[in-house]
């Protein structure tokens, strides 16, 4: 075989590959043009209107039977309280449903035969819709998982059903009151707020508000003045948390728009489970604004029943988000007031208990020289020691009126100097063997320390 024959078998070849290429991918366009076509063959228009000419849907699932009307400004409402608004993005989806119908498969009725097994003898919703040139109504009812979707047919032809998608049912899914538009809850941060106070029933009040105390400059920018006796200064921290907790709270749902004394009561109203009042400054109107909410009872889904005093209407809040604000622990949010400073700034200690004690101390060279009050040099590490003790002070409870045994008897003071700075803690009776009342320079705080620690405080300090 010559090179020209083989040239001419190698040319042929290749235009054989090439022409079974062509005819592959042809015959692929084919296919999926095919594809296409049968695709659009399976979408089936059950019904289309013109949406700006429907007038009224009428809705009946396993909540009830609702009715909406459109207003002069094409504005749905419910016909039944035609003055309340509604959320539209609800309501428009309802109405470009009522609209148009798209089905992705046919069901031929024989004649006499049942809807039952398809869930239609007892629709799970059905909807009248009415234009302003027809009435007609279509039923949906159980879903086809091997389908996709969910059956359904119209009053304009009983003998067909067609499988819609399963999203026009969740689109009807709504209670009236599930309809209404929900008030927005106002903005408000942290830094807005000027004042706040929580009433839960049954527990202690709890006030704070910004400071104006200058004894309490250095400790917080809040005062705290309820329950206490005398005004106590906040932690910054933890009330910031606190306050931040707002800008999260959200009005989930309008439960009741105009409420009874019966709705008052069924939701917890009547008799609120707490009150909130917030001040704060109006980020729009840089005004002064105060908000009020009462907290009812909770749902079975966390959530709880609320009003505020914007509106009538009783709205529900996400538990998580507002209870703390409700009934918070007021120990976390009282700053640690009677703040020992290191003893490298202590220059007098004077403490009178079962056994009276006085030091003076002296810091030199990063060391300190502690005297006792008969001039004997007492040991400068055993004493630093024994005065950190003190440091670790804290509360550990709130006072209780009724539970303060005899009459007011201070059982042990202590006396910090540093320089000219002096603070004065004076130990109180309490119930007799648990706690000790404390008071601040002269002030009682309404707050209750250990009395086994201070007790082992003053033991250690009596050993130096």
């Amino acid at each position: 075989m010559n090179n020209k024959t083989k040239n001419l078998l190698t040319i042929v070849g290749l235009l054989v590959i090439l022409g079974a290429i062509v005819a592959l991918y042809m015959f692929s366009v084919k296919k999926k043009e095919s594809e296409k076509e049968e695709t659009k063959q399976k979408e089936i228009t059950v019904f289309k209107v013109n949406e700006d000419d429907l007038k009224k849907i009428t809705y009946k699932n396993k909540n009830g039977e609702v009715t909406l009307i459109k207003n002069d400004d094409g504005e749905w409402r419910n016909e039944a309280s035609k003055d309340i608004e509604l959320n539209s993005l609800y309501t428009s989806q309802m109405s470009s449903d009522a609209s148009k119908m798209i089905g992705t498969d046919e069901i031929k009725l024989e004649k006499g035969a049942s809807l039952k097994p398809y869930g239609l003898k007892k629709p799970a919703l059905e909807v009248d819709v009415e234009t302003s040139d027809d009435k007609f109504t279509f039923y949906v009812g159980d879903e086809s998982i091997s389908a996709g979707g969910r059956y359904a047919y119209t009053s304009k032809d009983k003998s067909k059903l067609y499988i819609i998608g399963t999203g026009i049912y969740k689109d009807f899914d709504y209670k009236a009151n599930q309809l209404i538009k929900v008030m927005k809850f106002p903005s408000i941060t942290a830094n807005s707020i000027t004042y706040f106070k929580s009433e839960p029933d049954g527990g202690d009040d709890f006030e704070v508000s910004a400071n104006d105390i200058k004894e309490f400059a250095d400790y917080s920018k809040w005062k705290v003045t309820e329950p206490f006796e005398n005004p106590l200064p906040g932690d910054d921290h933890y009330l910031g948390n606190l306050m931040n907790m707002f800008e999260s709270v959200v009005l989930s749902e309008c439960v009741v728009y105009d409420p009874d004394e019966k709705d008052l009561k069924k939701y917890g109203l009547d008799k609120p489970n707490s009150k909130i009042t917030v001040k704060y400054v109006d980020a729009e109107t840089e005004k002064n604004t105060t908000l009020k909410i009462k907290l009812g009872s909770k749902t079975d889904d966390q959530y709880i029943y609320a009003m505020t005093d914007l509106s009538d209407s009783i709205f529900t809040i996400d538990a998580i988000k507002i209870e703390s604000l409700g009934n918070p622990d007021i120990l976390t949010y009282v700053a640690d007031y009677f703040i020992i400073k290191p003893v490298d700034e202590l220059t007098h200690l004077e403490l009178k208990g079962d056994k009276d004690m006085e030091f003076e101390v002296k810091a030199s060279n990063d060391k300190i020289k502690v005297s006792k009050g008969d001039s004997k040099e007492a040991d400068s590490d055993e004493f630093s020691k024994a005065y950190e003790l003190f440091l670790s002070l804290s509360p550990v409870g709130l006072v209780k009126k009724s539970d303060i045994k005899g009459e007011d008897k201070i059982e042990k003071s202590a006396v910090f100097n540093y320089g000219d700075e002096e603070i004065k803690l004076e130990f109180y009776n309490y119930d007799g063997d648990n706690f000790y009342r404390i008071a601040v320079n002269g002030k009682m705080t309404g707050l209750l320390v250990d009395i086994s620690e201070v007790n082992y405080y003053y033991k250690s300090m009596a050993k130096v």
